[in-house]
């Protein structure tokens, strides 16, 4: 496999995970609002489903920053190569490049995973 073919694979991998943390974090929002309890028109969480809740939030933040970090980097970066060589566009990046997109990616779905694991955790104490 080609160098080019592996960078393609990793983005294929890198933007199905990004799109499914996202949809998995909203589902977790549902889910946890669906264990909401209503008494005198006040809602109650209990503090295990609030926990999940925040780390689904969070991923949703981290996503955002993800593309909005991923965006600034890549316009400062584009316009500093475009200072030094011009038209020519066709050089490597650097690897320290990727690394705040890097970060935020792997932290997005840590979030989801702890969310997951909070809220399943809260489910199952519900059932027992």
């Amino acid at each position: 496999m080609k160098l080019e073919e592996i960078a393609q694979t990793y983005e294929s991998y890198t933007k199905g995970a990004s799109e499914g943390a996202r949809s998995l974090s909203f589902a977790g929002i549902a889910v946890v609002w669906l264990f909401k309890v209503e008494q005198n028109g006040a809602i109650h969480l209990d503090q295990a489903l609030i926990y999940a809740g925040m780390f689904f939030v969070v991923a949703l933040a981290l996503d955002m920053l993800h593309y909005i970090v991923g965006t600034i980097v890549f316009q400062i970066f584009g316009n500093i190569r475009h200072k030094l060589h011009g038209a020519a566009r066709d050089a490597e990046n650097p690897n320290y490049v990727n690394w705040p997109m890097d970060a935020l990616f792997w932290s997005k779905l840590t979030a989801v995973l702890a969310g997951y694991v909070l809220l399943l955790a809260a489910i199952y104490g519900k059932l027992a």
